[in-house]
């Protein structure tokens, strides 16, 4: 752990950064800089149908709030920040992680097999596929 330096943990309030937490903390106590991204859903689907730069707002303000919370909630950590971003959340990982030069990811998996998989897909497993830094990858499900 202590050539982690910078450690990206992407965060979509499902839960599952309960079970990130002891990984986040001990990578802060070996010194390493906890950044929390959350990606709001790119709207541009929705274009013409709504007011999407109200939606967005609105998408971006709350997940402001929640990702405070979360970044609260690893408060003896002392280098936890947070940030959200817009777009397709595998892609928007990646490049966060290219861009602002972390050494780790750390991420859940929520486990979803078969119609489920094939429908919502997997960030986790995309992220995977393209991250220039380690991925690891945790089972929110699985008691250790």
């Amino acid at each position: 752990m202590a050539g982690f330096k910078k450690v990206l943990c992407p965060v979509d309030f499902s839960g599952a950064l309960t079970a990130l937490t002891p990984y986040l903390r001990g990578f802060a106590e070996q010194g390493a800089q906890i950044i929390l991204l959350h990606v709001c859903p790119d709207l541009k689907l929705f274009q013409g149908l709504y007011d999407l730069g109200r939606m967005q707002e609105q998408f971006t303000a709350k997940a402001r709030a929640e990702l405070a919370a979360a970044c609260a909630s690893l408060g003896d950590c002392q280098a936890v920040t947070g940030d959200v971003l817009c777009g397709d959340p595998a892609a928007q990982i990646v490049d966060f992680a290219k861009r602002e030069g972390v050494d780790l990811i750390v991420m859940a998996t929520h486990g979803h097999k078969g119609l489920e998989h094939a429908i919502l897909g997997s960030v986790a497993e995309n992220v995977l596929r393209t991250a220039p830094v380690p991925v690891l990858t945790v089972n929110p499900h699985r008691r250790a």
